[in-house]
């Protein structure tokens, strides 16, 4: 690409979104996208004017405020400016990608879960409708197609019967910068004000949708509780991300004394690592994930990880958690239970963890999501 400017235009409206990984996966994929030395000209597209305090405009980086996040009027807009601007190439950091596209597409498909069951996260007939469009809109927009992970790609080339060559896998990375095992001076009052206990802990963040199993991370905890006294308690952390009449409140679900269970609900990311490095463990035995970061995060801050051996997760884990069948609670119970009856195979659970989580960093992610910006635009 030298001797010339490449116009690629970056759907940022997702990257002030806290709630959902979507949000941290675009924030530190455009900050190290943008940081590369290349001769590429950003464009940032965002509804938010707020963007601009988390990346500056430069001669290289402009930012273009469009007038609403969602809806078929957001992606007029988005079609208007980007053809104004004479972009070359739209990268889409999620599903929430254009159906008429004005120049090659390139869009991340963080997992294949919403195209293959919509019902259980579509709160009406119009949302149904919505998703089933953009399965099958999605390989006619896409001129190529990064996953998160191995597992998620062998889904997308079945579930959307996409050629294998349009789609490449990139795994995550993560800040460690903040998430590191190094205590902060702050992780006292962080996990009083979320906790409000000294007892012991484990630990589960993300969202509180079907995926994330925690029905059976509760039981397992109940069986604990019952059969070992562990004195620990099992906190919670995140917001519910699906329609109450397919996911029951936890709440009503656990045996234990209500205090045993405490759900701080969202937690910002300059908290999240005080409470991963507070927790005796981690669990996350999610059924299904396209990469699951949390686990990567809680290898950084240094906490054995108890997960789920089902599709990404053994490619994030490594030989660095204790994987189990993520539907059998006893399997679960007895891998927490390994951890905190044996010192030395939780200290060897956070070396290997330490370890692992040093090969992923989002200025890898960057680097390869730029190899497939220069194959589509060869210089």
């Amino acid at each position: 690409m030298a001797g010339t400017k490449l116009r690629v235009g970056l759907d940022a409206r997702v990257a002030t979104l806290d709630l959902r990984g979507f949000g941290r996966y675009s924030r530190s994929l455009i900050k190290e996208l943008i940081a590369l030395p290349t001769d590429i000209e950003w464009f940032l597209y965002t509804h938010d004017p707020a963007l601009n305090q988390i990346f500056p405009e430069s001669h290289k980086v402009l930012i273009r405020v469009l007038p609403s996040f969602l809806g078929v009027r957001s992606h007029l807009t988005l079609w208007k400016v980007a053809k104004k601007d004479q972009i070359q190439l739209m990268y889409f950091f999620a599903n929430n990608f254009w159906f008429i596209p004005s120049c090659p597409t390139l869009i991340t498909i963080h997992d294949t879960e919403p195209f293959e069951k919509p019902e259980l996260y579509c709160h009406n007939i119009f949302e149904k409708i919505l998703w089933h469009y953009r399965k099958n809109r999605i390989t006619k927009v896409g001129t190529h197609f990064i996953t998160d992970s191995q597992a998620s790609r062998t889904d997308a080339i079945s579930i959307l019967k996409t050629a294998p060559e349009k789609i490449t896998a990139i795994y995550c990375g993560v800040d460690h910068s903040l998430f590191q095992a190094k205590p902060g001076p702050d992780d006292k009052e962080i996990r009083d004000k979320y906790i409000g206990s000294e007892k012991p802990y484990l630990f589960f963040v993300g969202a509180h949708d079907y995926r994330k199993n925690l029905p059976t991370l509760i039981r397992a905890f109940d069986k604990l509780k019952k059969d070992n006294q562990i004195p620990h308690l099992l906190v919670l952390a995140g917001t519910s991300g699906a329609d109450p009449k397919f996911y029951p409140p936890l709440k009503g679900i656990a045996k234990v004394a209500p205090d045993d269970i405490i759900f701080p609900d969202y937690v910002s990311d300059q908290y999240l690592p005080a409470l991963y490095r507070g927790a005796d463990a981690f669990i996350f035995p999610s059924l299904k994930e396209g990469f699951g970061l949390p686990v990567l995060e809680a290898m950084a801050c240094g906490t054995p990880v108890v997960t789920s051996q089902r599709s990404s997760l053994p490619e994030v884990a490594g030989d660095a958690c204790l994987l189990v069948n993520p539907e059998n609670e006893s399997e679960l119970a007895n891998a927490i239970l390994q951890i905190l009856k044996d010192p030395s195979l939780a200290q060897s659970l956070r070396q290997k963890g330490l370890k692992q989580a040093q090969k992923f960093k989002w200025e890898n992610t960057a680097k390869e999501v730029l190899k497939i910006i220069q194959n589509l635009f060869p210089s």
